[in-house]
């Protein structure tokens, strides 16, 4: 899984954070090291959660938990990305909310996932190759050949024991 480190001012008005994401991408985490451009940070280590929550282009809303850890009392918050933050292309703003129960909130200035468009659109369907269907279809006459032998003997044994349906399979032949 990739980790990407970034810093993120919590004062909001501030040039804001642009991240550069694959669309549908999933398998990366970004670490945000939370500062402040007007004075020094100060978030307690206790009791505080993380979320990032924004809107994606379309009008769907995203509110996820984070981690929240400190390094050298320097917050970091760890976001995993879901492919719902990156289903959207275009640039969806985001932003960090530090949480104490129902005392304290403070969210982060606005940062932006700027998700690429995916040169194939994920319900696509994916082309195969002439070779690939030639292959599926000689695994598939085998399947075939493999029920018509088993009907066969069944036949054999039903002929062989009298069962009822006798008749049927002898008009069969």
């Amino acid at each position: 899984m990739l980790e990407r480190p970034f810093s993120l001012d919590m004062v909001p008005g501030g040039v804001p954070l642009v991240i550069h994401i694959s669309q549908y991408d999933s398998d990366q985490k970004i670490m945000l090291a939370l500062f402040s451009s007007q004075g020094k940070l100060e978030v307690p280590q206790n009791d505080i959660t993380a979320a990032i929550r924004g809107t994606k282009l379309d009008g769907n809303g995203i509110s996820n938990s984070c981690t929240l850890s400190f390094e050298n009392d320097v917050p970091i918050v760890t976001v995993q990305i879901t492919k719902q933050m990156t289903a959207i292309a275009g640039l969806n703003p985001f932003e960090i909310v530090l949480k104490s129960g129902t005392r304290y909130e403070l969210p982060s200035s606005t940062f932006y996932l700027n998700v690429k468009r995916a040169a194939l659109d994920y319900d696509t369907v994916d082309s195969d190759s002439d070779i690939m269907e030639i292959i599926d279809v000689m695994s598939k006459a085998d399947e075939l050949i493999s029920a018509a032998v088993a009907i066969e003997e069944a036949a054999e044994e039903i002929k062989k024991g009298g069962y009822a349906g006798q008749a049927e399979v002898e008009a069969l032949e």
